[in-house]
């Protein structure tokens, strides 16, 4: 099956946001302070990491328990370390931000399966259907990505989260994140306009096959 120059810029397109939207998924550079500060208590953090230079939980009046380093979101094994989580690092922004997130990677990873049914397993009749699906599918995962980003974006540097907000700032996942979620949009718009031009190509084939009976 030949392919076109639009259905294969969509495929590039999608397989920039797969690997800019995992890599930003998995790693701790959304937010990050000034490294040249060293009374920071912050140091970086992404969507499941988190590293502190000297941090204790909020309501702990005594001081009692500092933490250092970095630890994965849900460490089970640091004393304490569920209530810095609850009482500091999981805001209601954040987790929204996690799930739409998760969701836009989802939805991403879900499109790269279906670009190899439609290349490898889908029949002939039904292309337009499974491309205006993919279409469907990339454009869910850009609205999730789009406000996971944009929420991020207003309220992740915000001065009511993490210490020394004069001195953190948004750093390459979340620039990551960004530009993967622009290549979801990308993507879903390239795959529409194939699945359009597949049909325009078969009316016009239906035409003329008409006129010869003619």
């Amino acid at each position: 099956m030949a392919r076109s120059t639009v259905a294969i810029s969509g495929y590039v397109s999608l397989g920039i946001a797969v690997v800019l939207i995992v890599v930003a998924f998995s790693t701790p550079y959304w937010l990050e302070a000034d490294p040249r500060l060293p009374q920071m208590k912050f140091d970086k953090l992404g969507l499941w990491q988190q590293c502190f230079r000297s941090i204790y939980v909020p309501s702990d009046p005594f001081l009692g328990t500092y933490f250092t380093g970095c630890r994965w979101l849900f460490n089970p094994w640091t004393t304490d370390y569920d209530k810095l989580r609850e009482e500091l690092i999981l805001k209601p922004f954040f987790v929204s931000v996690q799930v739409f997130f998760t969701l836009c990677m989802i939805l991403s990873l879900v499109a790269c399966i279906m670009v190899f049914m439609y290349a490898f397993c889908v029949a002939y009749d039904r292309r337009v259907c499974m491309l205006r699906t993919l279409s469907g599918v990339l454009l869910a995962a850009g609205i999730s990505g789009l406000v996971a980003v944009i929420t991020f974006g207003v309220y992740g540097d915000g001065r009511d989260w993490m210490p020394y907000p004069d001195h953190n700032y948004l750093s390459w996942s979340f620039a990551l994140a960004v530009v993967g979620t622009f290549f979801d949009w990308v993507a879903s718009l390239l795959f529409w306009i194939e699945a359009n031009r597949i049909v325009r190509k078969e009316r016009k084939e239906e035409a003329y096959a008409m006129q010869s009976k003619a």
